[in-house]
């Protein structure tokens, strides 16, 4: 099999994989605006988003470079841009900002600022369900495959943190609003 067909069979396997996997119907978050940023003609692009890409560019010389903004549903305000590049990276920044929030690290998906207290770790699972339902939801072909994986931000949480706030007062009403329910067993530790 040659470097041509390889290709076709990776994309095969990988437009299958891309398709939604959830309805984006409920999701606070959406991706939109996907493009595939062209490193040789960064010019082109918004002054924020120039700097962005020369954030990541700094790091190496990507094959792939791809960004959707993700935007609130209701308000439709855009609240962040998130790239995605090679072997299971990405970058999410603040709207505008080189402010990075978030990374992807071998695939899986971490924010960068941890919580103070109750409600900032409330609010931290809660957007992390929100990009991932997005992420899901998202009928685009995003070049890197990314896990949102709650399973690993609660074995981290309660690792680092769940002796400090033993109830997270509303997350097992959240997660069963979301039809997550089977994580809930997390809380019984």
């Amino acid at each position: 099999m040659g470097i041509e067909e390889a290709n076709k069979a990776y994309n095969s396997l990988m437009d299958d994989y891309r398709k939604p996997k959830i309805s984006g119907e409920n999701c606070k978050l959406k991706f939109i605006n996907y493009k595939v940023i062209d490193k040789e003609n960064v010019s082109q692009y918004k002054e924020y988003e120039q700097k962005q890409i020369n954030t990541i560019l700094e790091m190496d010389d990507f094959y792939d470079l791809d960004m959707v903004d993700v935007i609130d549903s209701n308000t439709k305000e855009i609240l962040y841009q998130f790239y995605f590049f090679d072997y299971g990276s990405g970058s999410l920044f603040k709207n505008e900002t080189t402010k990075e929030i978030g990374v992807v690290c071998q695939h899986g998906f971490e924010f960068m600022e941890y919580f103070e207290d109750e409600e900032s770790a409330f609010d931290y699972f809660k957007s992390l369900v929100d990009l991932h339902e997005a992420y899901n939801s998202f009928e685009g072909k995003i070049s890197q495959f990314v896990e949102f994986s709650l399973e690993d931000f609660f074995d981290d949480f309660f690792d680092d943190f769940g002796y400090q706030f033993p109830e997270m007062k509303g997350v097992k009403e959240y997660l069963k609003s979301k039809n997550m329910e089977n994580l809930t067993g997390k809380f019984n530790k």
